[in-house]
């Protein structure tokens, strides 16, 4: 440990010692995911698993986490959950980071971390040299327990793609087949795609999955698709001329997610007496299904007022708002639509 500008007399050098174990400066990058720190320093101490790691300067600054793996001799430390900066936004440390790891007794260095156990949910973290791969998980921090204990009792959920978030397998769940406990190596069944160095994942105990769950994750999503599609409300509009077939005044065909139409509005103000306009809604209410009529509308002759407003009502699978001139001139009418994407 380095005593900057503390003389050896000065009272404060044992209370320093006390609760400091070491600081330094980082000499490599850690892992982009924020999970790990590199000193070359470091190689010099014992394992100090089961301390506190705190962040001096940079982005992270003041952000303190718990060491889960620092193997005696080794360089890097990986802790129990990534760095974040005060937006909470996961942040990588850089060489040329300033660090302390806190101190029990008199700078010295505490017992190392009980054995690993097992918990009902616990985070792991991909081997930086790890393969991609869509059944095999490397995680050294989960390493040490007795294998196969994880099999066929646990599951593995991807929660952060390191270098695709919000893509797949990000929030894939699939059961863990096979566990060797000298390597921290998982096998399970086949995710969507390839889990690859620095990603996230939650290893969870078949009680935490369920019925319930399930209905959880379903619901989640659906409001995240409503919030989402509730975030800005946006027009669109043109002008049609009549012929006499029936014509699409609005549709959206296979929305890319929940969204929120709202309202069709037809100027009629060149409808005259002998002019007859029909007005068709459908509604696509399942995947892959056909486009269903549920309201229908006739206007005849003059209209006053002439803005017609034709509410539309929430849907996943798509909308469509037809007119048809069904006597008279062909003539042109002006339409808008407000929508909710």
């Amino acid at each position: 440990m380095t005593m900057q500008n503390t003389y050896i007399d000065n009272p404060a050098t044992t209370l320093v010692r006390a609760l400091i174990a070491y600081w330094g400066v980082t000499t490599a990058n850690g892992v982009a995911g924020g999970t790990t720190l590199v000193s070359g320093v470091l190689a010099n101490y014992p394992s100090l698993a089961g301390r506190r790691v705190q962040i001096l300067d940079g982005p992270a600054i003041y952000c303190e986490r718990t060491v889960a793996i620092h193997p005696a001799g080794g360089n890097t430390i990986t802790v129990t959950d990534p760095f974040t900066d005060n937006t909470g936004a996961v942040t990588q440390i850089l060489a040329g980071t300033h660090f302390c790891v806190l101190g029990l007794t008199g700078g010295g260095v505490a017992p190392g971390p009980p054995p690993p156990s097992v918990g009902l949910w616990m985070l792991g973290v991909c081997d930086p040299a790890m393969v991609g791969s869509t059944v095999t998980l490397v995680m050294p921090n989960l390493a040490g327990m007795p294998d196969d204990i994880f099999n066929d009792d646990f599951y593995a959920e991807i929660i952060r793609n390191d270098n695709n978030v919000g893509l797949a397998p990000e929030h894939e769940i699939r059961l863990i087949t096979n566990y060797v406990g000298a390597t921290g190596t998982f096998t399970c069944d086949a995710f969507t795609a390839n889990v690859e160095a620095d990603d996230l994942v939650a290893i969870i105990h078949h009680s935490l999955i369920g019925p319930q769950l399930n209905l959880i994750s379903t619901l989640v999503r659906a409001i995240f698709d409503i919030v989402n599609a509730g975030l800005v409300t946006t027009e669109t509009g043109g002008t049609i001329t009549t012929d006499g077939t029936e014509q699409n005044v609005y549709i959206n065909n296979t929305p890319s997610g929940v969204f929120e139409p709202l309202t069709v509005q037809l100027d009629c103000t060149n409808m005259i007496a002998g002019d007859s306009l029909r007005i068709r809604v459908y509604y696509r209410i399942v995947t892959g299904g056909n486009l269903v009529k549920k309201d229908e509308y006739v206007l005849n002759g003059a209209q006053d007022p002439a803005l017609k407003n034709i509410e539309l009502e929430p849907n996943r699978f798509g909308t469509q708002v037809t007119m048809e001139r069904l006597a008279g001139v062909d003539r042109a009418y002006d339409w808008s639509a407000f929508v909710r994407v």
